[in-house]
């Protein structure tokens, strides 16, 4: 998990279209990850939603190194948190 920061992820939908809203600057697996979960036929990712908690880089990246993972507060975990809580608010407003 990512300790220490406190923040918000938030979904809708409107027929067979979602989107989900994710804060800070997110690396675009984590999106496709969400996308690839996503019950409806079409689901939009929105960054820089609600909260800038900076860049949140994949696990991969933070082993990778480079820019965004070292200037990256959320760290190792923030990844799987995001995709975990994205993939979850889809599936409740899918009725699943």
């Amino acid at each position: 998990d990512a300790p220490g920061i406190e923040t918000q992820v938030w979904a809708c939908r409107v027929g067979d279209w979602a989107a989900v809203a994710l804060p800070g600057e997110i690396m675009v697996e984590i999106g496709l990850q969400i996308k690839q979960r996503s019950p409806f036929a079409s689901t939009a990712i929105i960054t820089c939603a609600y909260d800038s908690i900076g860049y949140v880089s994949t696990d991969k990246a933070h082993d990778e190194g480079g820019y965004e993972p070292e200037w990256s507060p959320a760290g190792m975990g923030a990844e799987r948190v995001l995709v975990d809580a994205g993939s979850r608010l889809l599936s409740a407003l899918a009725g699943a």
